[in-house]
């Protein structure tokens, strides 16, 4: 009898449950956009309005996806996935959807496991940071953070446009500038901040990031920082310096064992040089074929006798270098950094999503040569053509997808994807940045008209494959809410004689 109590009661919870909504966070595609409710369900049709809202109901392998549009900034997530099933947070279209900075850090992640991909981050008028994590493991990739300021001036409060408080973190192909009140130097605001001030060291690897005009250092790794792996990053024209290898502030951790290859640190014309070794560092740091050019007062400066290896010091011949967002700094075909660097720790991909070594030695710096992308061969996306039914006039469709697959020799880079007309990218699209060669990802496309009749539009893809632009030509009707389909009855349907 107590078992059967027991059954019984349990179906209760379970009719409870469902009748009152209540379910745990599973593995899902989410959705957020501008125009979105956070009393909607999160799907592609009923998207969410903010990513804190997203933050508190998904679970691991989830994915949310943010619409292009700027949203309020000064928000936390914590939600955590698992080593096998990160939380993903990305821009649909690269730097489309815009977090704004307030009066304090833009975006503190604490989960652990989770990716933020793609954004465009606006540092906060006061302290600290654009994008912080004290999360284990994160994955920071392809963003581009800017404009941290202090309203109090330079601060001993660090920040930066991207702030890694936790361990295992990955920084990946970020593009980090103006953060702090550049020109004047400030030791404390950084393009990238590697600190942990738990005293647990940090493990970070740092890789095909370009970070300029920043008042501190374009790579700093100060507090417990050890461990760490810096490589294939271009650093310049930053106010205090370059990179930056120590641990101190009372830590009591040594920064030791730590990689510094690969990097490009040009023209940091500071108050403490290109790459510098500071407070508690230990000796078997490596410093292997990087290019140190032009940086004041010194290029690189090391402790506990240790000596870089494989250093090139010449002009690193950028394609357009105007130290600033309006330059290109991919490499002239003469220049020093192509086939000068090493494969220790050298990332497959570089900051376009080429692989490297294109032949077959390691470039230096955030792009592999050629400078312009190259091609990644043939690529298909089927179908060209999307046609939606009839659709009542200010009412969004279910979403149609078309797959996009890379059947060339390498990695595929997506520069953008755009549409027009009454249509919109959502659903289940998961083409972000880059698409390995053999594989494939999705573009979803719903359709709103705003006017009755035939109603054209088109997405266009813009890639590294021959042939691009790729296009998607979109077709549907709308209809006023008063439209319905006629609806034919026979009676009787036989007839006797």
């Amino acid at each position: 009898m107590n078992k059967l109590n027991r059954l019984f009661s349990l179906l209760i919870l379970a009719v409870s449950l469902s009748l009152t909504g209540v379910s745990s966070a599973s593995a899902a595609d989410y959705y957020v956009s501008t125009t979105g409710s956070d009393s909607n369900d999160g799907s592609a049709a009923h998207p969410w309005a903010t990513i804190a809202h997203a933050a508190s109901v998904v679970g691991p392998g989830s994915t949310v996806h943010v619409a292009p549009g700027t949203y309020r900034g000064q928000f936390n997530t914590s939600a955590s996935g698992t080593s096998s099933a990160y939380i993903t947070y990305v821009s649909d279209t690269k730097w489309g959807a815009k977090i704004a900075g307030g009066s304090s850090s833009t975006w503190s992640n604490y989960g652990a496991y989770v990716t933020i991909q793609g954004f465009d981050v606006t540092g906060p008028t006061g302290c600290c940071n654009a994008i912080y994590t004290a999360g284990n493991a994160t994955q920071i990739i392809g963003n581009n953070v800017h404009s941290v300021q202090n309203s109090n001036g330079c601060s001993s409060t660090g920040g930066g446009g991207i702030v890694v408080d936790s361990t295992n973190a990955q920084v990946i192909g970020n593009y980090a500038h103006d953060n702090g009140p550049y020109p004047a130097a400030c030791n404390y605001i950084h393009g990238i901040y590697i600190a942990n001030s738990s005293n647990a060291g940090s493990n970070a690897h740092v890789y095909n990031n370009i970070s300029f005009r920043n008042s501190g250092w374009g790579i700093q790794l100060w507090h417990s920082a050890t461990n760490e792996i810096i490589v294939n990053n271009t650093i310049f024209n930053n106010a205090t310096g370059g990179i930056v290898v120590g641990a101190g502030s009372g830590s009591g951790v040594t920064d030791d064992n730590t990689v510094v290859s690969n990097n490009i640190v040009f023209n940091n014309i500071g108050t403490d040089g290109g790459i510098v070794e500071e407070g508690s560092t230990g000796t078997h740091n490596t410093y292997t074929d990087n290019l140190v050019f032009g940086n004041t007062p010194v290029n690189i400066s090391l402790q506990n006798g240790l000596t870089a290896t494989g250093t090139v010091s010449a002009n690193p011949l950028f394609v357009n270098f105007t130290g600033g967002t309006t330059g290109d700094y991919h490499l002239q075909s003469s220049s020093p950094a192509i086939n000068k660097g090493t494969s220790n720790s050298a990332p497959t991909t570089d900051y376009d999503g080429r692989s490297r070594p294109q032949a077959g030695v390691f470039d230096i710096g955030a792009y592999e040569y050629p400078g312009s992308i190259s091609t990644s061969g043939a690529v298909t996306l089927s179908p060209t053509s999307l046609t939606f039914p009839n659709q009542t006039v200010g009412t969004t469709s279910a979403a149609k997808v078309s797959t996009l697959t890379n059947s060339g020799s390498a990695t595929l880079a997506i520069s953008s994807i755009a549409i027009s007309g009454d249509y919109a990218l959502g659903g289940l699209g998961t083409c972000v940045t880059s698409l390995v060669t053999g594989s494939s990802c999705t573009i979803s496309v719903t359709f709103k008209p705003t006017a009755t009749g035939t109603r054209t539009g088109s997405v266009t893809i813009t890639d590294s494959a021959t042939g691009s632009p790729q296009k998607i030509s979109l077709t549907g009707s709308g209809v006023s809410s008063g439209t319905s389909t006629p609806v034919a009855s026979l009676s009787p349907t036989s007839l006797a004689f």
